[in-house]
């Protein structure tokens, strides 16, 4: 049997069948159909059940160990983070070695963490750490001065050196892997874990941080050993199942911890090598690896969570992998793996009462489907017996339902329409009479509107017409003294028979365009009338079926002005660039002139750091001469301990200390000498000079063993050439500084101003570039007072502000005649709309009659060729340009000039 026939032997059941029977065999084919659906799945359920209850354990077991990955993973980062922030923000000296090596031995007391180091790119180094046996927490130093030769030192419970436990000799801490790996990524990351070289069954992993001053230069790396060890331990506390397992593993495959008793690590001759899991003696650890490899191609290709089972010596096996990252770089994974065999005994159970209940479910859908379609099909019955009277033509029929309520609804709507079926009837009768009367008025109507409408034609001033997209006219409306041609002349004919072709061509293009894209444009044109020629406007618009509306108006007279605007405009912007070339000669001539008047202090600034640098130059080389000529013999005669004090006595030295004056000087060295004599410590005098010679001052009990040492003088003298050192190569870095900056600030006033935009830029950096140039004049007797608020930098023309501040301060400075006070304030206005700059002076004054006249060109107070008078017209005409203002304030003692620029400025030209 086909089956179209089979459809149609389908179609002719159902069409035939009564309501009741199509209520009754649906509902129970599918409640049958449902019934063998669950019981299926009942069966299915039994293996199900063991697969999902593993699943929920290997999750389960994920979790866990995710969770104490990142919280015991999570210390040496902080930890790392804490010791940069103590170094960044001073609380840790970098140049006490022994106090850095006291903090890391207390934080291993709190943290549980195997080891903490500081590294100084100059090979400094110090440490706290447990790995010696029997030592407990040992401190481990290195100095600069002794770079051959790392000392381990035993600690008391304070964490104080009590004694040298161990030596190292010429152990290098810049080529760990740890400061390696920290340059390498200029920020916090992990090390490959690694086994000790003294204690090769300890695989610890570190957490390592760069840290950086202002200038991005490296001060030192910080880092935080952890043990991994404890991690195997952990997992081995796990209760997965009778004999399932779960390890981690990094992205190579090589063993990070186990739950087996396995380690992660053998050793081949005396030394430590990494397992790879694929070589584990553990069979179901190596067979998950090798499965998870063999199914994926590759150990680095898994970035989220999976789960499969397979079959490992006739053993079902349920395993699950998942990548475990954090931000610092850590990438591994943790795979937990557990047979089947461990959870089939205990879930097969509930299939009996699954079987009752469905059969019983099935019985009573069944019985409730009869009686339903029963309750359902005696109402309908009603209705359809209603709705044949009804056509019959008996509109009186009504319907009455006790059941359901969506039925008994149903019923009153039911009547409700049969009553408004009457009545419809009889409304439509009287609505086709008042129809007709309405038509006729209607109309009337129209005839008047088009009367009106022809009268609007007469009086308009455009020409209007219809064009389809062959070109063709269709319609032409204007009034009659608008139409160059007849209408009966244009009508039907094409933009090619009444325009020449190339115009005609254009015509078209822009019809075309129109249809095109829906959407008006509007074109410009002229042609010859009584030859002359005529500008028209035009607007075309598109309509429907491809035609559009061409609405067209004279404009010859407005091109005639056009013509005549463009070419006064011509005329006028010559004339303004004109201008702009003599008012731009005259700025710059006006700061050449000043810059003349002080290019003789600016020399005298320059000589003045670069012989400080000659001078601190000879005294560096003296003072490397000498200490090379002592260290080594002192360093021999001293003890591990004096060398440790020796070297703690260098870094503290090192820190800046402020310069003492002669008398100073004089009353410290007494000072000094008189705590010497109280230790009893010989040559007082030439020790106290010494001392006065490094800055070291206060208590100078830390010091008594290299103070009474036989060659105490020998110590100290040398320790003054290192300092010596230190303190000149400072110095020549103020002075190269300052020199840098005088040149930079030249630079910056003397170039063309070449912004022909606005650039965001500040203006106390542009007030500060002036002050350096006129440093040398106002350093004569002028005291300078900066009140600078934090504002935010504004859009200018940064080089024609200078010019503005240079004006300005350098008219105070002569008003003064170099000798009084400048006070420079720089802040916001209440609104927060405007920076407000003001400039004030103690000079004499400007007389009120002269106050209105300061701003007009060649008008100056100075003596008779000291001035062009064109210093604060430029500046007025600056600040005008930035669409700000500039006002005065005048009386003897405080001249004030104030200049408001609002935070953005309109781009203007010139």
């Amino acid at each position: 049997m086909s089956r179209a026939s089979l459809r149609q032997q389908l179609r002719r059941l159902i069409n035939t069948s009564s309501l009741r029977w199509l209520l009754i065999v649906p509902f129970t084919v599918q409640i049958a159909s449902i019934v063998g659906v669950v019981g299926y799945f009942s069966w299915k359920n039994e293996e199900e059940t063991v697969a999902n209850l593993i699943g929920q354990l290997l999750n389960q077991t994920e979790n866990r160990v995710n969770q104490h990955l990142t919280q015991y993973l999570s210390v040496p980062p902080q930890l790392a983070q804490i010791n940069a922030d103590a170094i960044r923000l001073k609380h840790l000296k970098t140049v006490d070695l022994k106090g850095i090596g006291r903090y890391f031995w207390k934080q291993m007391q709190l943290y549980d963490v195997s080891y903490i180091s500081y590294v100084s790119p100059t090979g400094e180094y110090a440490a706290a750490g447990k790995f010696l046996p029997n030592q407990g927490v040992t401190i481990d130093y290195k100095s600069r001065y002794i770079l051959d030769k790392t000392y381990t030192f035993a600690t008391d419970s304070d964490g104080n050196p009590t004694k040298v436990a161990a030596t190292y000799d010429n152990y290098d801490p810049l080529i760990e892997d740890s400061y390696q790996k920290a340059i390498e990524a200029g920020k916090l990351v992990w090390t490959q874990p690694y086994n000790w070289d003294e204690t090769p069954e300890y695989i610890s992993i570190s957490a390592t941080k760069p840290i950086y001053d202002e200038k991005k230069q490296l001060i030192c790396v910080i880092a935080v050993d952890l043990l991994l060890s404890k991690m195997s331990d952990f997992l081995r506390q796990l209760n997965i199942s009778q004999s399932g397992q779960v390890f981690i593993i990094d992205r190579d495959g090589l063993l990070i911890a186990s739950s087996s008793q396995e380690q992660p690590f053998i050793l081949k001759q005396g030394k430590a090598q990494r397992v790879s899991v694929f070589n584990s003696q553990d069979k179901l650890v190596a067979g998950s690896a090798k499965y998870w490899q063999q199914k994926l191609g590759s150990l680095t290709a898994i970035n989220e969570p999976k789960n499969a089972e397979f079959i490992l010596n006739r053993q079902k096996l349920f395993t699950h992998i998942t990548p475990w990252r954090d931000r610092f770089g850590l990438d591994w994974l943790v795979v937990v793996v557990v047979p089947e065999s461990d959870f089939t005994e205990q879930l097969v159970a509930g299939r009996r009462t699954t079987i009752t209940i469905i059969a019983v479910a099935l019985l009573v859908a069944i019985m409730t489907t009869l009686m339903l379609s029963r309750w359902l099909t005696e109402p309908i019955l009603k209705f359809n017996q209603a709705a044949k009277e009804i056509a019959a033509g008996n509109l009186a029929r009504t319907v009455k339902v006790h059941h359901p309520q969506e039925l008994k609804q149903l019923a009153t709507s039911f009547n409700y329409m049969a009553e408004e079926l009457a009545r419809s009837f009889a409304t439509l009768e009287r609505n086709n009479a008042e129809l007709e009367d309405r038509v006729k008025e209607r109309t009337a109507s129209l005839a008047a509107k088009e009367a009106e409408l022809r009268a609007i034609i007469n009086a308009m001033t455009e020409l209007i017409m219809v064009i389809d997209n062959q070109g063709r006219y269709l319609k032409v409306v204007a009034n009659s003294q608008l139409l160059i041609l007849e209408e009966e002349f244009v009508l039907g004919k094409t933009i090619f028979e009444v325009f020449p072709p190339q115009q005609a061509e254009e015509f078209m293009a822009c019809i075309h365009t129109v249809l095109t894209q829906q959407h008006p444009v509007t074109i410009e044109y002229s042609i010859l009338v009584q030859s002359q020629e005529t500008w028209f406007s035009t607007n075309i618009s598109p309509l429907p079926n491809d035609q559009v509306m061409i609405v067209a108006r004279n404009v010859s007279d407005r091109k005639a002005a056009a013509r005549a605007l463009e070419q006064t405009n011509q005329e006028l912007i010559q004339a303004i660039e004109q201008l702009k070339t003599a008012q731009a000669d005259l700025v710059q001539s006006e700061k050449m002139a000043v810059l003349g008047q002080l290019i003789a202090g600016i020399a005298h600034e320059i000589n003045t750091p670069l012989g400080a640098i000659q001078a601190s130059i000879s005294n560096i080389k003296y003072g490397f001469q000498q200490s090379l000529a002592t260290l080594p013999q002192i360093l021999q005669k001293l003890s591990p301990e004096q060398i440790a004090d020796f070297l703690s006595l260098l870094d503290i030295t090192q820190s800046p200390s402020p310069n003492l004056s002669s008398r100073e000087e004089r009353q410290l060295k007494r000072q000094l000498k008189q705590e010497l004599n109280r230790l009893n410590v010989a040559n007082a005098n030439l020790l106290a000079e010494y001392l006065v010679r490094i800055g070291l001052k206060g208590d100078l009990t830390p010091w008594i063993l290299l103070l009474q040492h036989p060659d105490s003088c020998d110590i100290f003298q040398t320790a003054s050439y290192l300092v010596s050192i230190d303190t000149n190569s400072g110095n020549i870095e103020l002075a190269v500084t300052r020199a840098s900056q005088i040149v930079l600030a030249l630079k910056n006033y003397a170039r063309q101003d070449v912004a022909l935009e606005l650039v965001n830029a500040s203006v106390i950096e542009g007030i500060e570039t002036v002050l350096t140039i006129y440093h040398n004049q106002l350093k004569r007797g002028i005291k300078v007072i900066q009140n600078y608020d934090q504002v935010p930098d504004i859009f200018c023309y940064p080089e024609k502000l200078t010019q503005v501040w240079s004006n300005l301060i350098g008219n105070a400075i002569q008003a003064m005649n170099y000798q009084g006070e400048l006070e420079i304030g720089v802040f916001l206005d209440g609104e927060d709309r405007h920076l407000v700059v003001t400039i004030t002076d103690s000079g004499p004054g400007i007389p009120l009659e002269l106050q209105e006249k300061v701003f007009q060109p060649f008008f100056t107070t100075k003596p008779y060729g000291e001035g062009t008078g064109l210093g604060l017209d430029i500046v007025k005409k600056i600040v005008l340009q930035h669409q700000g203002k500039i006002s005065l304030d005048s009386r003897p003692g405080k001249t004030t000039f104030t200049v408001c620029l609002p935070l953005t400025v309109e781009y203007t030209e010139g």
